[in-house]
């Protein structure tokens, strides 16, 4: 008996180490995920080429997003603002890769398009969402529409739906369309039991829940520091300035990890928002939640649900590695979910360095099989 359970796992383990994903002929599928792509970065060029060069090859049965914090770091001024064109270049090379793929492409509101949660922010979003259109010729290349929380969904094959939130809007506390208005969902329980109906709606489909906010992470947004931070905290807001302040720079990391602010997944009313989400991911069997916000690769798995992380479009962080993570790296990059013909969905996740500016495949794992 014991031989047989020994035998058992050794044989479990092995599947797990030599899996690999099915040959590319049997691809039916791709989705790119890149957020916080909107400063001025050699390395947000990287990512940039190396992820169209894989769209072009995908070709049509592809689908593009960016997830946020497209421009910062107050999104987009209205015409006649002397900093209008500078702030518009962040976001043309993201529209441009949009543009010249031979799928569909999209583009999410993050909190620092939303004027970096300030007073504007209703504003910089209308801003963004018409430049984006108007740009592109694509009528819902920005979603959703007009500072509107969503949920938005889209069927990118007849069994992969797509659903689109902008996880700001219940976070923003300024102006924003609320009751009143014309957005189908128009307080936060509306735009809760609206995600809740179509995972439920789709029971049978594989779905991807994007939003800017990420449910699950283990980087800054979580509390989670370097040890550099805790020791020389200076060197965050002043760059090269190392002071030792080893008791003192604790205290700033701990307040993230146990009390937060809004933007943290540890922050009163970030939990209220995304609490009932993950309950309602939870009861579908193939759901995959896709976010940014965090600067970082990340590929989490908690109560069968995957989350992926895709933040480092042009900007890196600290994250570690631990608990749930399956994976975790603080190196500019994207992801990409493959699905094939046999009902597996797989996720790849793509860096470049200053060694390998070209890019590497860094991390691939299956998410699930069909359960159909």
């Amino acid at each position: 008996m014991k031989k047989s359970l020994i035998a058992f796992f050794i044989l479990l383990f092995a599947d797990e180490v030599s899996g690999q994903q099915p040959d590319g002929s049997h691809l039916t599928y791709s989705v790119f995920l890149i957020g916080d792509a909107g400063e001025y970065k050699s390395a947000r060029d990287d990512v940039l080429k190396l992820a169209a060069e894989q769209v072009r090859i995908a070709g049509e049965k592809s689908t593009i997003i960016f997830l946020g914090d497209n421009i910062y770091q107050k999104g987009l001024p209205p015409e006649g603002d002397p900093d209008r064109k500078y702030l518009e270049g962040k976001l043309t090379p993201q529209l441009d890769v949009i543009i010249n793929s031979p799928g569909s492409g999209y583009i999410i509101p993050g909190n620092h398009d939303w004027y970096k949660s300030k007073e504007k922010g209703l504003a910089a979003i209308k801003e963004q969402g018409k430049f984006a259109r108007d740009f592109t010729g694509d009528s819902e290349v920005f979603l959703p529409k007009d500072g509107c929380p969503g949920p938005i969904d889209v069927k990118l094959t007849e069994d992969i739906i797509l659903v689109v939130i902008d996880s700001q809007w219940p976070l923003h506390k300024y102006n924003k369309p609320g009751i009143g208005s014309n957005c189908r969902y128009q307080t936060l329980e509306e735009m809760q039991k609206g995600i809740d109906d179509i995972i439920k709606e789709n029971q049978t489909k594989k779905l991807i829940v994007a939003a800017h906010h990420p449910i699950y992470t283990y980087g800054n947004h979580a509390g989670i520091f370097s040890f550099k931070t805790h020791v020389f905290p200076l060197t965050d807001p002043f760059g090269a300035l190392f002071i030792p302040l080893p008791i003192v720079g604790s205290i700033y990391p701990i307040y993230r990890k146990v009390i937060g602010n809004d933007q943290d997944i540890t922050g009163k009313l970030n939990r209220a928002v995304m609490n009932p989400i993950r309950k309602s991911l939870e009861t579908h069997p193939m759901a995959i939640h896709v976010s940014g916000h965090e600067h970082a690769l990340e590929h989490i798995v908690s109560n069968n649900v995957n989350y992926i992380v895709s933040g480092s479009g042009s900007k890196t962080e600290y994250v570690r590695k631990k608990k749930l993570a399956k994976y975790a790296r603080s190196e500019n990059g994207f992801s990409r979910i493959n699905f094939y013909t046999s009902g597996e969905a797989w996720v790849e996740f793509w860096v470049v360095d200053k060694v390998k500016p070209k890019g590497y495949l860094d991390y691939e794992a299956i998410l699930f099989q069909s359960q159909n």
